[in-house]
């Protein structure tokens, strides 16, 4: 019995080493990334609710990252292509899928005031994605690559770059 219950100590005593190693290294630290959902009108930063954030690691979005490369090379609207509309919608109902059906880091819907928060385990970078439906935007999505090493706050410009949020007046 004494045997035993020494067993058991040692177990303990490892796990303890383990653990204590394990926060020393970093392995249970967590990175906070805080952001806010702006757009721009009239030259103005506003916030935006209700948008669909999600955070991949970049090695595992490689299929959302192709498709966000496909959508901004696409030329249709500039040669007035008849079916310019048709395609990008299909592109878009694409990408929103790959976001939908791809493993996160984590997800979130920004508050009404824009605000969102995200916790996870420290990785090399991260592509953080937001789209909304919007009945007077057909095309309402916006990204940001970000390192995931250290918690940040930051702005997800859902504008397209119409409003440079470092200019635009708040």
């Amino acid at each position: 019995m004494a045997r035993a219950h020494r067993f058991g100590s040692a177990i303990v005593i490892v796990m303890a080493f383990l653990l204590a190693q394990a926060v020393h290294a970093g392995v249970l630290a967590t990175v906070t990334i805080t952001g806010a959902t702006k757009d721009c009108f009239m030259r103005n930063m506003i916030t935006v609710g209700g948008v669909n954030v999600s955070a991949f690691q970049v090695s595992v979005a490689r299929p959302i990252i192709a498709q966000l490369d496909t959508m901004a090379s696409f030329t249709g609207f500039a040669t007035h292509d008849t079916l310019a509309f048709n395609k990008y919608d299909a592109m878009e109902s694409r990408l929103q899928s790959l976001i939908l059906k791809t493993n996160a880091l984590s997800r979130k819907t920004s508050a009404p005031d824009g605000s969102f928060t995200m916790t996870f385990a420290p990785i090399d970078s991260v592509l953080v994605i937001g789209f909304a439906d919007r009945e007077d935007e057909m095309y309402y999505f916006g990204y940001k690559y970000l390192s995931g090493r250290a918690s940040t706050a930051f702005v997800l410009d859902m504008s397209g770059g119409a409003c440079d949020p470092q200019t635009a007046r708040e």
